[in-house]
């Protein structure tokens, strides 16, 4: 009695699912991993090479952690911008550190303005353009760590726990693609208000499972020490990692 003869197709399909299967979950595991909380001055975080500045669309500096940046950067990041011609809202434009010495670059993104509360689609979108064109860059200049402030929230209207939740989204997707997982270390969230802390705390292990909290308050994180002392923190915890995940 004759056999059918399985699909080439099929066939081909069912012997690559293992290994993509295989990857998918090794992906979901370590994802989290990859996802820090920090509450403090950004421009004091030791273990980034590249900040996010929350900028308005001239990219002249302003209030908030705009300001904040510009100070410690000096008067040459504002002469360095001026030659970009501004920033539209959702896009990202790449300078120098200037005078925060420990960073390799300064990202400059622009987020929505909302008005009393209404976020819409366009909003949620340029928000999350804000998020995934800062990765992009940043992948494509070899950066593997990158901080991001609060964008949008404070005087720009977008509502804190919709903003938490449409940027942990807005991350997760873009590193669910292989290479954009591969080509980043660590993704940190630096937060300086309570209230925005408080969000992330909430949402992060829903969205990234397995996160658990590793909160660092960055008040003296510019002091050689203590930057040693997280980095190697940091360094332990990926090799325990490592070590965890070749047993599946």
């Amino acid at each position: 009695m004759l056999r059918k003869i399985p699909s080439t197709d099929v066939e081909s399909h069912r012997a690559d699912l293992p290994t993509k299967l295989l990857r998918l979950k090794t992906m979901a595991i370590t994802m989290a991993q990859k996802i820090r909380l920090v509450q403090g001055d950004i421009t004091k975080l030791p273990i980034v090479e590249v900040i996010v500045n929350a900028a308005n669309k001239s990219l002249l500096g302003g209030g908030g952690v705009d300001g904040a940046i510009h100070r410690a950067a000096g008067p040459e990041l504002q002469k360095e911008c001026r030659e970009l011609n501004g920033c539209k809202t959702g896009e990202a434009k790449l300078t120098s550190a200037h005078r925060i010495a420990h960073l390799k670059g300064i990202i400059h993104t622009v987020g929505p303005r909302v008005l009393d509360d209404n976020v819409n689609d366009a909003d949620r979108k340029l928000l999350e353009r804000c998020y995934v064109n800062s990765l992009n860059l940043a992948v494509q200049n070899q950066f593997q760590t990158i901080a991001f402030p609060c964008i949008s929230t404070g005087i720009y209207g977008y509502p804190q726990d919709l903003a938490c939740s449409h940027v942990l989204i807005a991350v997760k997707n873009w590193l669910s693609n292989e290479q954009n997982f591969n080509s980043i270390k660590y993704v940190v969230f630096c937060v300086f208000l309570e209230s925005d802390l408080k969000q992330y705390l909430e949402k992060l292990p829903r969205y990234f499972e397995g996160w658990c909290l590793e909160l660092k308050r960055e008040e003296d994180s510019h002091d050689g020490d203590n930057q040693q002392n997280l980095e190697v923190a940091l360094e332990t915890e990926e090799k325990e990692a490592s070590t965890k995940m070749r047993k599946f």
